[in-house]
């Protein structure tokens, strides 16, 4: 079982679900997940282009090691500058997005990185939704089907 590493409202049951799921699922799964994550939590904030094309461009950094096409260095360097650009940003919801996408990319180097990620967007959610149950029911649901049909 994983600890929530950060403050979040959250839905313990369908955390403790998608954390039931990350137990069985291999590294590579989780991997796949956690960039489907990262995408989506780039749908749900209104990121500058410019941020977005950076954004996008480190996402690749993950499916290109996923295929044996970027080196563990590279991954981590990723996952660096979005932690970096995480921490240059005084916008609480920018801030908690990129940690998200950083936590995203650096599933590939350990497998618990998702599951700090899935935390993060559920972060978002709490920005973007103040107090709104419904929607971290409605986005850790999200994350369980997608950890599902993730293969």
């Amino acid at each position: 079982m994983t600890v929530t590493k950060i403050s979040i409202k959250d839905d313990d049951s369908l955390r403790e679900l998608i954390d039931a799921e990350y137990e069985q699922a291999s590294d590579l799964k989780m991997c796949r997940y956690a960039v489907a994550l990262g995408r989506h939590v780039l749908e749900l904030v209104n990121f500058p282009e410019e941020q977005r094309k950076v954004i996008s461009r480190n996402l690749k950094v993950n499916e290109a090691w996923q295929k044996g096409e970027a080196s563990l260095h590279e991954l981590r360097e990723a996952s660096f500058r979005m932690h970096q650009l995480a921490k240059e940003n005084s916008l609480g919801l920018y801030k908690a997005a990129l940690r998200a996408i950083g936590h995203a990319i650096a599933s590939g180097h350990v497998k618990e990185h998702a599951i700090v990620a899935s935390d993060y967007a559920i972060k978002v959610i709490n920005i973007l939704f103040p107090g709104d149950m419904e929607a971290v029911r409605k986005e850790r649901q999200w994350q369980l089907e997608q950890l599902k049909k993730t293969q």
